[in-house]
């Protein structure tokens, strides 16, 4: 496999993500891209909360990716009463019986403290 994701096949070069080229495989320029972009679009955990808030992010086991969560909480246990609403809602979209739960392919849900610290949320 060769970086930025991209792997060789009968039909040209192919991306992790589906993308398919037809033609000469990428470049470096083309790689060099694809891996800026990803850097780009992946949030950054560890960046302090502006606001001096406590957040939630979420976590897609399926496809390893952190996204936001809305919301912001005073406290503690604001955060940890959001999570476990969130637990609730992912536990009737993604039934454990199906996913596995929070040991299997469920998404997972983090309390993001003030500073910019996050653990995992498990109720």
């Amino acid at each position: 496999m060769l970086d930025a994701g991209w792997q060789t096949s009968m039909i040209g070069w192919t991306r992790e993500d589906g993308h398919v080229n037809f033609g000469q495989a990428p470049t470096v320029n083309h790689k060099l891209m694809a891996v800026m972009v990803k850097l780009k679009n992946k949030p950054d955990s560890t960046a302090p909360s502006v606001s001096g808030k406590w957040k939630l992010e979420g976590y897609d086991t399926f496809e390893g990716s952190s996204y936001s969560l809305d919301g912001e909480y005073d406290s503690e246990g604001e955060a940890k009463k959001a999570a476990r609403a969130r637990l609730d809602e992912i536990e009737e979209s993604q039934q454990s019986k199906t996913s596995g739960g929070q040991s299997g392919i469920q998404d997972q849900v983090f309390i993001v403290e003030p500073g910019g610290n996050k653990r995992r949320f498990l109720g």
